[in-house]
């Protein structure tokens, strides 16, 4: 289980569901992320924090946390929201390609704060489809079967390596 709180929250998270006061800290652009977990109830809490990563360690230091530099993860952990402009930092990028009704097979792309399922991205394919117009009013299980689609959700992670693997040699 993940839990996404605003920092000020994060104390009293971890007190609750943590019940150890470490933490790890991460420069995510421009926020710091704060992650605490407890494995063996597979709990991670995380939280983010405008500004530099030293004003976050000395901030958690004076509630009393123990700091580190790192994170913790958990298969699909990212987009987190800046809790000061809402901006997600890292988001999951969702692609689904589907037959069309034209020549060539169609493409259809979006990104999500949190790890989406595939039915909540099949979901919002057909209802932005169905409201700009792209296809008529068609039942949800119609047009899934008829537009034989294939997902692929591509976590901040895997974006990431994608990214490196492109990176030009002597540029990091």
């Amino acid at each position: 289980m993940v839990l996404h709180v605003p920092f000020p929250e994060f104390r009293r998270a971890i007190d609750r569901w943590v019940g150890s006061p470490v933490a790890y800290l991460e420069q995510v652009g421009p926020v710091v992320r704060a992650t605490a977990a407890n494995p063996l109830h597979r709990v991670l809490v995380c939280a983010d924090l405008s500004g530099g990563i030293e004003q976050a360690e000395a901030r958690l230091r004076e509630e009393g946390f123990e700091v580190h530099r790192g994170s913790w993860t958990e298969a699909g952990l990212g987009g987190l929201e800046s809790p000061d402009d809402g901006t997600v930092s890292r988001p999951f990028i969702a692609a689904v390609a589907f037959q069309s009704d034209e020549d060539r097979p169609g493409v259809w792309v979006d990104a999500y704060p949190y790890p989406p399922t595939e039915a909540q991205i099949l979901n919002a394919m057909h209802d932005e489809m169905t409201t700009n117009g792209e296809i008529s009013e068609v039942a949800f299980e119609t047009f899934v079967r008829l537009s034989k689609p294939t997902v692929a959700v591509l976590s901040p992670e895997e974006i990431d390596n994608y990214a490196r693997r492109r990176q030009p040699e002597g540029q990091d």
